[in-house]
């Protein structure tokens, strides 16, 4: 599957996800910016409001939540919930419960998360880190897609 990356910016009042490359990434963020694109930071609120919309209105399967600080034991019991979610999908309310409390602290911040998400043709594998730097495998259908929910959710906040 081909690899496919993005960073969300900002123009006007809207929100892109725009291509980016780890390759040339300096260069092509100077370039976004001169043709007045400002990056966005995507907080620990943003990212969960993703996570849920994309777990309850796509069936998205949550892969991976990454805390930033070194926050070994609350990271495993983040790990033992995702685990638990995976096998029944009821217990979900429980791992929101609890990254509930990260949208209220100022320690403990997500660093990235990882979901599977399938649509009519394939399953997608995305990364969305807090820099707003995304990365998938498969098809450029998840970038307008990730556009629109993150459109949505920071035109909530």
């Amino acid at each position: 599957m081909k690899k496919i990356s993005g960073k969300v910016f900002r123009k006007d009042n809207a929100y892109f996800v725009l291509p980016i490359s780890l390759d040339n990434y300096y260069n092509q963020i100077k370039e976004y910016k001169n043709n007045g694109y400002n990056q966005v930071i995507l907080t620990a609120d943003v990212l969960i409001k993703i996570l849920k919309q994309e777990f309850v209105n796509h069936s998205a399967k949550i892969l991976q939540v990454e805390l930033m600080d070194n926050q070994d034991d609350y990271q495993n019991e983040v790990n033992n919930l995702i685990t638990a979610v995976s096998e029944d999908r009821g217990k979900s309310i429980i791992l929101f419960d609890e990254l509930a409390d990260l949208e209220h602290s100022d320690s403990i911040e997500l660093r990235n998360v990882k979901l599977s998400i399938r649509n009519s043709q394939e399953n997608l594998i995305i990364t969305i880190s807090n820099n707003g730097y995304i990365v998938g495998e498969g098809t450029t259908w998840f970038v307008d897609h990730l556009s629109t929910i993150i459109t949505n959710v920071l035109g909530r906040n």
